[in-house]
């Protein structure tokens, strides 16, 4: 056993083979990006892993996934774009996780790292100056994650 992010207990696995990819299965594109920031004398604890068809972002303090939501941009008929946020788990009451996922999504789009997302959201985010501070830290995981070509 290891630990990572936020004391999450993940199995460290030591097959006697290696893994075999199943086809159709997302495949996980390159390393995985971690970091924690302090914020209001709280450690959050930030992991990116860019799969080949979404990217899944946990953002804890508590040692728990938290609330569960699902973003992704669409193309709009006449060429507009739209974001549509989806609370998997967690308080469909509390906008801040869809709002994150949000501004996550929105701001992977300027910066050419389109991707649909799933945001685990186990921090409170109490204001703006919050939700700018996870996309900031969020947004350079991608970009440290993002495919070298060759």
């Amino acid at each position: 056993m290891s630990e990572s992010i936020a004391g999450l207990r993940l199995c460290e696995d030591t097959p006697s083979q290696p893994p075999q990819v199943i086809p159709g299965c997302p495949t996980l594109d390159k390393q995985t990006y971690e970091t924690h920031v302090d914020v209001d004398g709280t450690t959050w604890y930030i992991l990116v892993a860019r799969y080949s068809n979404r990217a899944l972002v946990v953002v804890s303090s508590r040692g728990t996934f938290g609330s569960i939501v699902q973003a992704q941009k669409h193309t709009s008929l006449r060429g507009g774009l739209t974001y549509d946020t989806r609370m998997v788990l967690g308080n469909r009451n509390d906008e801040m996780p869809e709002l994150c996922a949000r501004m996550i999504v929105e701001a992977m789009e300027a910066h050419g790292a389109s991707m649909p997302i799933v945001l685990c959201l186990g921090v409170p985010v109490k204001s703006r100056a919050d939700v700018s501070t996870l996309v900031k830290h969020v947004l350079k995981g991608f970009q440290s994650t993002a495919p070298t070509s060759s």
